[in-house]
């Protein structure tokens, strides 16, 4: 069920920044690319980084076959 957690790096980002209407500014985009990252730290910190949730963390935006990567784990 490690898919829910895929985007809670953004529990990290300024609100102002993920609520903003329209279009993010360069560095708004910087600081937003940053969430996948930022979500594998949390899990680690946290002590539930599995091999799986780190792929699905820290690939979020990537164009992956989750349910390929899961079966190979």
């Amino acid at each position: 069920m490690v898919f829910f957690l895929h985007d809670i790096g953004k529990s990290e980002i300024d609100p102002g920044i993920l609520n903003k209407p329209g279009k993010l500014n360069d560095e708004e985009m910087r600081i937003m690319r940053t969430h996948p990252q930022r979500g594998v730290d949390l899990l680690r910190a946290a002590d539930s980084l599995t091999n799986t949730a780190q792929v699905i963390t820290q690939q979020d935006h990537e164009k992956v076959d989750v349910a390929l990567v899961i079966l190979i784990n």
